[in-house]
């Protein structure tokens, strides 16, 4: 992936696959999408994701080669509404501060956002694609109402779900 989309400020949507995460990424402060799926990325899963990508809303790094545990740091990003690490090699527990997802317990059927999909035609009714499970699901974000999912299957997750993740009452695992 090209380093120089790492400054693009005011973008908004984007959906790469086939390349490396660049850490200039960061500055992608104005993301409300970011789609990362079958990158084969490898290393453990950047802190600066919640740092820096606080605006995001969905995140999908689904079938690449993370490990490690699950960086503490996504629980800033507090409007996120699908988060998709699946199919990684992620260990350890779910962080109980998932339970601050709050975006996960709101209703969101007034919401105007748009998603850009490169395959999709500019305008309502552009697709917002999330790969969950080897499933591909479509989401079609003119009607996207209470949208909430969070799916860590095929990783070596261990322990108890946090009964604070549990009180998000309106998330799909």
């Amino acid at each position: 992936m090209p380093r120089a989309l790492g400054y693009l400020p005011r973008l908004q949507s984007l959906h790469l696959h086939n390349g490396k995460l660049p850490s200039t990424f960061q500055h992608l402060t104005s993301l409300v999408t970011l789609d990362l799926a079958e990158n084969e990325t490898t290393g453990i899963l950047p802190s600066w994701i919640g740092h820096g990508l606080s605006s995001l809303k969905f995140l999908t790094l689904q079938s690449n080669n993370f490990h490690g545990e699950i960086p503490q740091e996504l629980c800033y990003i507090s409007n996120l509404q699908l988060l998709n690490l699946a199919q990684n090699n992620i260990s350890g527990r779910i962080p109980s501060c998932f339970g601050n997802l709050t975006a996960m317990t709101e209703d969101h059927s007034n919401d105007q956002f748009i998603a850009f999909y490169s395959n999709a035609t500019f305008g309502y009714g552009e697709r917002l694609l999330d790969y969950m499970k080897g499933i591909e699901l479509e989401f079609f974000t003119s009607s996207l109402t209470f949208l909430v999912s969070i799916d860590l299957s095929n990783n070596d997750i261990s322990g108890e779900i946090p009964k604070e993740v549990m009180s998000l009452s309106g998330a799909k695992f």
